[in-house]
């Protein structure tokens, strides 16, 4: 994060919001772009398949608004 605000010349946004989207940076020779990413470009759908099929099953019968997954990567 420090190297970023570096080069990107922006102060880290608080609470760890994220910067926003079409945030650009120059890093050497590589040019760094912030974009948002759908959950389908980022959660393989094989690994994740039996998550997602529960999640589905609880949405039919309790409703979509009543179904949430939390998950914390440490």
């Amino acid at each position: 994060m420090d190297r970023f605000a570096e080069l990107s010349g922006l102060t880290p946004p608080p609470g760890g919001s994220g910067w926003p989207a079409g945030t650009e940076w120059q890093d050497d020779d590589v040019l760094w772009r912030i974009e948002p990413l759908t959950r389908r470009q980022t959660v393989h759908a094989g690994t994740w398949a039996p998550v997602l099929t529960v999640m589905r099953v609880l949405a039919e019968r309790h409703g979509a608004a009543c179904v949430r997954l939390v998950v914390w990567f440490g």
